[in-house]
């Protein structure tokens, strides 16, 4: 009887080994199944997080961000819409207004400058330490204001860090200094444009990327007249 039992047990095993593709095969098949009834909002979750980028147009001497409202419910921030403008104007250094679903701001600011900003808010306000996720919502413990992740538990003081300023902005420019630059965009009018601290730079006929050699010619307020040199 043991006997018995031991060969029909050595069939089976055998069968399996036999079979075997056909058994993987199969149970690829039922995970590519389960996998394609995870709702989509599901399975976009495990997908990592991208920061929204600012649809910008200047307009004379204004910034209009056309989709500063769509950029704050992306980062699910809509009931922090005050913080956050506030946020983008102090770091910009300048004034504005929303007006419908737009930003406006009082000042030419370069597009790479805009997105740096977001970036610097999402990375401080939105993003949880802990498991990278955007799923968080702001707290406030007494004077402590708190970032809490709906999606891992996490909890932290949101720790404001420093504006990101360059090298430009420590040393004071004057009509005749040269200096080497990188176009960082350029105006409607196709003139090359750079952010120095507080300043914006117009340097006329140079591309967006191009690093050049240029001679201020005027300051006026926080604008710079520059053209380049050989």
């Amino acid at each position: 009887m043991a006997q018995a039992e031991e060969n029909e047990s050595t069939q089976d095993l055998e069968m399996n080994l036999v079979e075997g593709e056909d058994v993987l095969y199969d149970y690829e098949k039922l995970l590519q199944r389960a996998w394609e009834r995870i709702p989509e909002d599901v399975a976009k979750a495990t997908e990592r997080f991208q920061t929204p980028k600012a649809e910008v147009l200047h307009e004379g001497k204004t910034t209009i961000i056309r989709n500063f409202v769509d950029i704050v419910q992306r980062i699910n921030r809509m009931d922090h819409m005050e913080q956050f403008y506030k946020f983008i104007l102090k770091e910009l250094g300048t004034a504005g207004v929303i007006d419908g679903r737009r930003l406006i701001l009082n000042s030419l600011v370069p597009e790479d400058k805009i997105n740096e900003k977001i970036e610097d808010y999402v990375e401080t306000y939105v993003l949880c330490s802990e498991c990278g996720r955007p799923d968080t919502k702001l707290e406030r413990e007494g004077r402590v204001l708190m970032l809490v992740c709906m999606a891992c538990g996490a909890r932290r003081p949101v720790k404001v860090k420093k504006s990101r300023t360059s090298q430009e902005d420590k040393s004071t420019v004057k009509v005749g200094d040269v200096m080497e630059v990188t176009i960082q965009s350029v105006g409607r009018q196709g003139d090359g444009m750079i952010r120095m601290g507080k300043y914006l730079m117009f340097v006329p006929g140079v591309g967006r990327g191009t690093k050049v050699k240029v001679k201020i010619e005027s300051i006026k307020g926080n604008i710079i007249i520059a053209r380049p040199v050989e």
